[in-house]
Formats: structure tokens, C-alpha cells, sequence
């Protein structure tokens, strides 16, 4: 029973996760939609700079958030296969085996969603502008939060598969560490 109850709360736990990472990624949403709304307004002033930079961040630090939430996420995942389940196969087992394809994945479609906000970050604060020239500091603070940004969004892009894997095969050498300590007297 103590192994059910285990179970019962890691999945709990991956979904949990989930649910935080989608909640993020709509706040995030609704965050750059209002902060958009001000761009649009003050588009003739330097603050359009420092909000689209605002932006930037905030996604970036989503993103990272993301990334983090996939990684417990996986490694639970992996923990319950490997420890919890029967040959049999529960839940972890059953959900590799569903097609595993560009949208079936959680992390990628967050990140097609933190790639269309990112891109809207900076389209609409330019399209609002009437004038073009911003101070070179203006420009600065927008490339280096967009450096992060990117940085960010290809992290999440490159983690969104294969990771799981890595993860099961470390707990399967820990399940055999185990078991020869256990066989030996």
C-alpha cells in the first residue's frame, strides 16, 4: 500500500507541475498583452525600450521556469517508472508509448507559445514607434535582454526531447547498485 500511496502523490506531483508551467505561460501571457498595451501609447518615448526589454526578461525568466518544471517533471517520471511500476506497466509506461510527435510535448508547444510572445515583444513596440531613432543605450538594453531570451527559448527547445531517457537509464543503474548490494551478504 505505502508504494500506491507513493504513487499516487509523485503523479500528483508531475501534474502539479504541469498545471504551474501552463499557468505561467498564460500569466506571462496576460502580463505582455497589458505591458504591450502601454508600449503602444508611449511609443515615441525611450520608455518603449525599457518595456519591451521588461518583456523580454520577464519571458526569459518564464522560459527558465518552464525548463525547470520539465526537468522535475522527467525525473519523477523516470523515478516512477523505474521504481514504482510493475512489468506490467502503469501510467509512466503507457505515456511512452503515445506518438511522440511536434505537438504532443509540452515543453515545445510552451515554446512555440514564449516564440510567438517574444515576437510580438518586438514587432509591435517598432510598428507602434513613428520614429526610429532610439538612443544607442535604448537599443542595448533590448539586445541584451534579447540575448537572454533566445538563450532561454533555444534551452527550452533543445530540452524538450530526449531528456526522460537520460533519466530512466540513471535510475535503472541505481535499481542495479541497489539490487547487488542487496545480493551480496
Amino acid at each position: 500500500m505505502e508504494r500506491q500511496v507513493q504513487y499516487e502523490a509523485l503523479r500528483a506531483e508531475i501534474i502539479a507541475w504541469q498545471s504551474n508551467r501552463t499557468t505561467v505561460a498564460m500569466q506571462i501571457a496576460t502580463a505582455e498583452a497589458t505591458i504591450l498595451g502601454l508600449v503602444t501609447s508611449l511609443a515615441k518615448n525611450f520608455l518603449w525600450t525599457a518595456l519591451t526589454s521588461t518583456i523580454l526578461v520577464l519571458l526569459a525568466a518564464s522560459i527558465i521556469y518552464t525548463y525547470y518544471g520539465a526537468e522535475k517533471s522527467s525525473r519523477i517520471g523516470a523515478y516512477i517508472k523505474v521504481f514504482l511500476e510493475d512489468d506490467r506497466g502503469d501510467w509512466e509506461s503507457i505515456r511512452g508509448e503515445f506518438p511522440q510527435g511536434r505537438f504532443s510535448n509540452l515543453n515545445a508547444m510552451l515554446a512555440n507559445i514564449y516564440l510567438a510572445l517574444g515576437v510580438a515583444a518586438l514587432v509591435v513596440p517598432l510598428a507602434s514607434a513613428n520614429e526610429r531613432g532610439q538612443p544607442w543605450y535604448g537599443w542595448s538594453m533590448v539586445g541584451a535582454s534579447g540575448a537572454m531570451y533566445v538563450a532561454a527559448l533555444v534551452l527550452l527547445y533543445v530540452a524538450s526531447y530526449g531528456r526522460r531517457d537520460g533519466f530512466e537509464q540513471h535510475f535503472v543503474r541505481i535499481k542495479a547498485e541497489i539490487a547487488a548490494q542487496d545480493a551480496t551478504p
